[in-house]
């Protein structure tokens, strides 16, 4: 499995400019990371970074701060991204950075 499947050979970190992914691959791609955080891969989905993001900021910026930086056109929206009780949200958040400090 790799992350960036579509990258340049003698430059790993920069996307190759005609060699995509399908949506498919990205999601399958992320639900097999997930699962091998012991999380259940097959409930996430690409918005699921989306929600998580927004509901971990919660904890540290306004609904509106929020709002403006994930794009959302109104408050309302964003605040469905939000959900202010979710313990498994921050605990998944919590074991991706102990990865990525070990990358």
């Amino acid at each position: 499995m790799s992350l960036q499947p579509s990258c340049r050979p003698n430059f790993p970190a920069l996307p190759h400019k005609t060699r995509q992914i399908t949506y498919t691959t990205s999601l399958n791609n992320l639900r097999e990371v997930i699962s091998s955080l012991a999380y259940p891969g097959e409930e996430f989905s690409e918005h699921s970074m989306k929600r998580g993001v927004a509901t971990e900021s919660s904890q540290l910026f306004s609904d509106d701060q929020i709002r403006e930086e994930g794009d959302w056109k109104s408050l309302s929206t964003a605040r469905k991204y939000i959900d202010k009780n979710d313990n498994i949200s921050h605990d998944f958040t919590q074991k991706l950075a102990s990865i990525r400090k070990m990358i």
